[in-house]
């Protein structure tokens, strides 16, 4: 059984003939911990498969690779890789918000860049593209493009993260 999971209210888009921004605002994330819960809420009462109807902030094949690494074949590996990720780039993102407090173009490129190589690892590859535009633009200095760069990562981010928790809660399983 399969449910689908919004992460996104309203729309930005003004397209002339929908009314969706009109009636339900303009676009906007939900809260990381309240998308969580219902993937919980949704395996308990026996969905199997939860689908974000955005964008996929995952490649699932990413984790095809790590799987064959492991002596059985197994999650537990994969669990072990995306726990590690989660961390380090809690830690790589605290970097970045510190290197734009600071207006550290260098700290923000530095960031962004471990941020990049490690999500293409885990197959986030949207997040990693933003990463990668945030890094040029850090990298030359182009503080009029950082903080849109910093909007479209902190939106990835956010998919990013749900989906590899909701993976870790489906692995636990």
């Amino acid at each position: 059984i399969s449910s689908f999971v919004s992460i996104m209210r309203g729309c930005n888009n003004m397209c002339s003939f929908c009314v969706v921004p009109f009636t339900r605002g303009r676009e906007r994330s939900r809260d990381a911990e309240s998308i969580i819960n219902e993937c919980k809420e949704l395996f308990e009462n026996g969905y199997r498969e939860r689908r974000l109807p955005e964008v996929a902030a995952i490649d699932r094949t990413a984790f095809e690779k790590i799987r064959a690494l492991s002596p059985g074949g197994g999650d537990e590996l994969v669990a072990q890789v995306v726990q590690a990720y989660l961390k380090a780039a809690e830690r790589e993102l605290a970097r970045l918000e510190q290197g734009l407090a600071d207006v550290d173009a260098g700290v923000v490129a530095k960031a962004a860049h471990a941020l990049k190589s490690s999500s293409f690892k885990v197959g986030a590859e949207g997040f990693a593209g933003c990463c990668k535009t945030l890094e040029e633009a850090a990298r030359a200095a182009r503080w009029d493009e950082i903080p849109g760069g910093v909007d479209a990562m902190r939106a990835a981010w956010l998919r990013v993260e749900v989906a590899l928790k909701s993976l870790l809660v489906e692995l636990a399983k």
